[in-house]
């Protein structure tokens, strides 16, 4: 039986599979993308992509922002953060 760090990569390479898919797509709504690796991946298959992101977990959203800040990282533009519980409805909390 496969572990769990076998079963996130399967699922990871599942999901960053389907990116050639969205060809015509130019604004995404990713929901508990937590760390932003799927939205690194999301912008660098489609450049002109714009998303918001949208996490419970502020502090998982402010580590996103930090990794897309640092030197060659994608502009405040193409992506918003925004914190909100989805049991609720998407009524955001704080916007990054």
């Amino acid at each position: 039986m496969a572990g769990i760090r076998e079963l996130w990569a399967l699922a990871e390479h599942c999901r960053s599979a389907q990116l050639v898919h969205l060809t015509g797509a130019r604004h995404a709504l990713l929901l508990g993308d937590g760390d932003g690796r799927f939205l690194a991946c999301l912008l660098a298959a489609h450049a002109t992509l714009t998303a918001d992101v949208v996490d419970s977990s502020h502090s998982m959203l402010r580590i996103l922002d930090r990794a897309f800040a640092g030197p060659g990282g994608k502009p405040a533009s193409a992506f918003a953060c925004i914190t909100a519980m989805l049991s609720s409805g998407i009524q955001p909390e704080a916007t990054i």
